[in-house]
């Protein structure tokens, strides 16, 4: 089965990131989370992703951090602050983001 996208999650929560992932994956999404800066950058040098969510609970500065050393690696990634009491779901945040394309 082809995914729709690839998406890297990078929240403090990892049962959060599980939960998001999951639902992700039951609308053809794939993913993987990290809960730490360098553990996202691992996974950029690993694989392409096409979005990337920042979980509400990771610091501003760890989130600069990040968006500009995965943004390295891939940069056309479509980057995303996301909360998981948002009012949107995830799957809806993914799409939009996806039909928007990355931000210049």
């Amino acid at each position: 089965m082809t995914t729709k996208a690839n998406v890297l999650i990078i929240g403090k929560h990892p049962t959060h990131a599980g939960d998001v992932l999951g639902i992700l994956a039951s609308a053809g999404y794939s993913g993987k989370s990290s809960n730490t800066v360098q553990g996202a950058i691992d996974l950029a040098e690993s694989e392409r992703f096409d979005v990337m969510l920042i979980g509400g609970g990771v610091p501003q500065a760890e989130e600069q951090e990040a968006v500009a050393a995965v943004r390295k690696l891939i940069p056309d990634i479509i980057v995303k602050r996301f909360y998981i009491n948002d009012e949107i779901g995830p799957i809806e945040i993914v799409e939009g983001l996806l039909a928007e394309g990355p931000a210049r």
